[in-house]
């Protein structure tokens, strides 16, 4: 199942979708920064501190450090439960959802979080290094 929905992700992202999960949200005064987007952090109010990737289904607050996919955001944000939120963003791609296995994907998406952690923290250790 993971595959499908790394497939809705894929279909979204070339249709540029990645503004509407947070704007459904009602993320008011977004700000564009670079490729990216900024808004104040609907878990824990502080303004600025949500980011929200326009090149990855992401989001991450560096503050209260709620973040995950689009998936997870619809979850929490909007009270949904997986197959809702997964429903929503296949309706949204104009794919026809299979069966799932909501387990399976959990573990590639904690595996991605920690890939993802693990190359911040080696590219800012390879910055300093040359800062230096």
């Amino acid at each position: 199942m993971s595959t499908d929905i790394q497939h809705i992700y894929c279909r979204l992202l070339a249709r540029n979708y990645t503004v509407e999960p947070f704007a459904e949200a009602r993320l008011d005064g977004y700000k564009r920064a670079g490729r990216d987007l900024l808004a104040d952090c609907p878990f824990c109010g502080k303004p600025d501190h949500l980011y929200c990737s326009l090149d990855k289904p992401v989001y991450h607050c560096f503050v209260c450090k709620a973040g995950g996919d689009w998936l997870d955001f619809l979850q929490k944000q909007r009270g949904l439960n997986f197959r809702e939120a997964l429903q929503h963003l296949a309706q949204a791609a104009g794919v026809r959802l299979g069966g799932f296995d909501e387990a399976a994907y959990r573990q590639k998406a904690r595996t991605r979080d920690i890939l993802d952690v693990a190359q911040r923290f080696f590219s800012a250790q390879f910055d300093s290094a040359t800062v230096a």
